[in-house]
């Protein structure tokens, strides 16, 4: 009978068995379970509407062997033992199984069932309840199988790994672990962590992990380990909390490195340290001298200028050295000897000499008296002890031979800068309705005359001849091929030639008769004609090797002259392309040596980006000639970062608004 609860005892009345077993099926449905019994004697088999569906659909009553055929065949002879066990024993079973459905799907069930007897004690009832757990089962599954590949992933680990639950106790410990410190796994779950930290670390370790537990905070520490061979290592261990997504707290995973060999290289490195402190002590002074030599050498390295170095140099050996310092040098002319740098303590005497005491230490380089330092020390102050001394006499070694080096540097600058100044026209001339502006630059720290020339002078027709060229090289040898260049293209003009091209070609030909090897130079020429009525001038020029010219017209707008030849002194039978250049009111003409577009020799500019450049320094807006010169000189500098490896020309010539 399906849906029947089993037989109510005699001793209960009908109506309220029938109300108690509707209860327990209510409450058995309500549990996702159904309840069955087996009648011994009869060998029937009756369940509740709930047992039928758990096993999908299979109606009571059946046999005993029916019900072992809805068993899967894996878990039948298993079932049946548990089954005749119990109603052998009179007792009961608790399991879990696999049954199989009509439709032959496959289920995970969990079943209780009990024996009943009579009086004489013989069984006469088998009875229990069962329901699915196909959902908790698969959990169970995916959570065994994700620990499974947990300890997987945890005994390859080479960390030593460990986990704790909430409480403290440890739960999960990796191979690496176990084969550090010989202990097995059950030893660890049981506890032998007092045992394998050393005795001095461990009421460290004790505290440190209560808190953390009591914190839930993440942890790291480093202590000292027990290996299986009986040494202590030192390990780094880190610790985090689990916690689960609603929150929960369920304790911590931990994993330890072993850094005995960091930590030994750390402590041997702090007694090193200590070590080193103690002699860095003793020897304090004399490393305080090397020092300022070093810095001493490094401001005598950045530059011969003499005036400007000095200042620099006495303010050094003031903090170094004295309360008043002063650096006396001998002049090369008239041997006489002339104060280059002087400086004092704030309050304290100006002059050396005027201080109570007071030393003057020779400058003497190649054999030759350059001049003298004169040291001045207030009264309070220690006399030199001799130490000082011989630091004071190193200080004059270096000192007197860079002396020596900056005068040579000054006279060759001196005569440099005469003869660069001989190569240059010294006035640019007065063009009517035209402004004019020119600039030269030379290379920072240079003592040759540079092969960089601008020229601007009239033509024969009335005209002007605009020339810019840069010779290959430095010396004398580039100061001669630069002025045969410029008066080569005067005397040209002055014939009447006022073709560009044919200046250029003059030129060529002038330079391969000195057969000077290696000497050649770009340049550009250019024939302007005068200002007409409506404001115009008009530009004839050849470009041989040469930085493009840019004009910069009225309206801000910057552009190129595309024209492009060989170099000056290289091939014979060269041609130069001329280009044509109309200049308006307020137009301009910039041509400029690879000074300027090289200065940066790592990103060398081309004619569109020094247009850009040069747009952007002068705001888009017109320039007078001077304006533009500047602005183009300001791009050279700050492209070469201050320090200048090449001379720069610039000439620029602009028709008046």
């Amino acid at each position: 009978m399906r849906d029947r609860p089993p037989p109510a005892p005699p001793t209960v009345e009908p109506a309220r068995a029938t109300r108690r077993d509707e209860d327990l099926s209510l409450a058995l449905r309500a549990a996702n379970m159904g309840w069955w019994e087996w009648d011994l004697p009869d060998g029937e088999i009756r369940w509740s509407q709930g047992h039928e569906d758990a096993h999908g659909g299979t109606a009571a009553p059946l046999t005993y062997e029916d019900y072992l055929r809805s068993v899967h065949p894996d878990d039948r002879e298993r079932m049946d033992a548990l089954i005749r066990d119990a109603v052998g024993t009179r007792g009961s079973y608790e399991t879990e199984f696999r049954t199989v459905w009509p439709d032959g799907s496959v289920h995970w069930m969990y079943g209780v069932g009990r024996v009943f007897c009579d009086d004489e004690g013989t069984p006469v009832r088998l009875a229990g309840v069962a329901r699915l757990i196909d959902e908790e089962r698969s959990a169970r599954d995916a959570l065994a199988e994700a620990q499974r590949r947990f300890e997987r992933l945890a005994n390859v680990a080479p960390v030593l790994l460990w986990v704790a639950a909430p409480d403290g106790r440890c739960t999960f410990v990796n191979e690496s672990l176990c084969a550090f410190t010989g202990r097995s796994f059950d030893e660890h779950v049981a506890g032998v962590w007092h045992e394998i930290v050393h005795p001095d670390d461990l009421d460290g370790v004790v505290r440190r992990h209560r808190e953390a537990f009591a914190s839930h905070v993440e942890l790291e520490m480093e202590y000292r380990m027990r290996r299986h061979d009986g040494t202590h290592r030192w390990v780094l261990d880190r610790c985090r909390p689990l916690v689960d997504g609603d929150g929960t707290f369920r304790g911590y995973v931990g994993g330890c490195v072993d850094i005995h060999e960091r930590r030994e290289a750390d402590m041997e490195r702090e007694r090193l340290l200590a070590a080193e402190q103690r002699a860095r002590v003793q020897l304090e002074e004399a490393h305080a001298r090397s020092s300022f030599l070093a810095r001493l050498g490094g401001v005598l390295e950045r530059s011969l200028h003499l005036d400007d170095t000095l200042a620099e140099v006495v303010v050094l050996l003031r903090d170094q050295l004295a309360d008043s310092v002063a650096v006396d040098v001998v002049e090369r002319q008239g041997r006489r000897t002339r104060r280059r740098g002087q400086v004092s303590v704030p309050g304290g005497p100006a002059r050396p000499e005027d201080c109570p005491t007071t030393r003057s230490v020779p400058l003497v380089a190649r054999g030759r008296h350059v001049g003298a330092v004169v040291l001045g020390w207030r009264a309070e102050r220690h006399q030199p002890s001799a130490a000082d001394a011989r630091h004071v006499g190193d200080i004059a070694q270096r000192l007197a031979l860079w002396i020596d080096n900056a005068l040579l540097y000054g006279e060759r600058e001196q005569v440099a800068d005469a003869l660069q100044a001989s190569l240059l026209p010294p006035d640019l001339p007065a063009i009517d309705g035209m402004q004019t502006a020119a600039r030269y630059v030379s290379a920072d720290a240079a003592t040759d005359v540079g092969g960089d020339f601008y020229d601007l002078f009239p033509a024969a027709d009335g005209g002007w001849v605009l020339a810019v060229g840069d010779v290959c090289g430095k010396g004398a040898d580039a100061a001669a091929v630069t002025a045969m260049a410029r008066y080569t293209l005067r005397a040209t003009a002055a014939m009447g030639e006022a073709c560009p091209d044919r200046g250029l070609a003059i030129l060529n030909q002038a330079l391969l008769r000195e057969e000077t090897p290696e000497r050649f130079l770009t340049a550009v020429l250019a024939h302007v004609s005068p200002v007409d009525a409506g404001g115009h001038a008009h530009v004839q020029l050849a470009c041989a090797g040469h930085p493009s010219p840019l004009v910069l017209r009225a309206d801000g707008t910057i552009e190129a002259v595309s024209s492009h030849g060989a170099l000056i002194g290289v091939l014979a039978g060269a041609h130069w392309p001329v280009s044509a250049v109309d200049l308006g009111p307020g137009d301009a003409l910039l041509v400029a040596t690879d000074g300027v577009t090289e200065a940066d020799r790592d990103a060398p500019l081309d004619a569109p980006a020094l247009a850009a450049l040069l747009g952007r320094e002068l705001g888009g807006a017109p320039a007078d000639a001077q304006q533009v010169a500047t602005a183009v000189e300001a791009i050279a500098r700050r492209r070469a970062v201050g320090v200048l490896r090449d001379d720069v020309a610039i000439l620029v010539v602009r028709v008046r608004d």
